[in-house]
């Protein structure tokens, strides 16, 4: 047997390693960056997000857009915040992803301005509510301390049209928007369909855990789905519906 010098094999180790380093850098640096706008001010106060609404995306069309943020300072009414951490995003159209600038938000005067950045090729349309886990960092003598994990659902959504010069939504199906909502006892939710199929509601918490779901034999035109949720806790959730391959994503309101 050939014995290759211990050198040789270490070297060819060390470049493998080098490539696939720098090869994983450059696909994920055009993707992760951003720079916060330096107009942005905090006229909300406490706290800024900028710009809302979101603008829409286009199905299988790249999608690269930064959010401008200025953490808030209060926390339950009081001038206490010493910086907060993005957890997660939830909610983003499928084939898209985000990335914040820095991991911790400070809380600072004058105000730092921070960025989350949301990127990729959206592969199905529809409306995307986003849900941000955030956790509040306390300033407790000095030391910062971890608050209760909060929960926004109210403020960002991106909604993803069909792409320029295919056929529009109509032509697999078109859903419109829950009828009440927010609801109390019951909400009709309803679908115009281009050829019969099978239709598919489910809606989710917002833990991600499946509540309801209901199929529907539609046929060509109006459909219509009766969702009865008077025992569900005041709130909000998340409802798909499905149809010949296409799904739209929307949210729900449950009232008090």
């Amino acid at each position: 047997m050939v014995r290759k010098p211990i050198f040789s094999v270490m070297k060819k180790i060390y470049l493998v390693s080098l490539i696939m380093l720098l090869s994983g850098a450059f696909m994920n640096s055009a993707a992760q960056d951003c720079t916060p706008d330096p107009a942005v001010v905090d006229t909300a106060n406490p706290g800024e997000v900028v710009p809302l609404p979101l603008p829409d995306a286009v199905q299988f069309e790249e999608y690269d857009f930064t959010v401008t943020i200025i953490p808030p300072s209060t926390y339950e009414g009081l001038d206490i915040i010493y910086s907060i951490v993005i957890d997660s995003v939830v909610g983003l159209p499928p084939g898209m992803n985000w990335y914040k600038n820095e991991e911790e938000f400070l809380v600072t005067q004058p105000v730092t301005r921070y960025c989350v950045n949301l990127y990729g090729e959206p592969t199905e349309q529809g409306e995307f509510p986003m849900i941000l886990y955030i956790t509040p960092y306390i300033d407790a003598f000095g030391t910062p301390v971890a608050a209760t994990q909060q929960v926004d659902d109210t403020s960002m959504s991106i909604f993803v049209d069909a792409p320029v010069g295919l056929p529009e939504r109509i032509d697999v199906f078109d859903t419109k928007q829950a009828f009440p909502n927010p609801f109390a006892e019951q909400t009709q939710i309803e679908i115009e369909s281009a050829k019969q199929g099978n239709a598919k509601l489910q809606v989710y918490n917002l833990l991600g855990n499946l509540i309801y779901k209901e199929d529907l034999s539609a046929s060509p035109g109006v459909n219509r789905f009766r969702f009865t949720g008077r025992d569900l806790c005041a709130g909000t959730y998340i409802y798909t519906i499905q149809l010949n391959g296409k799904k739209e994503t929307f949210r729900l309101m449950k009232a008090y």
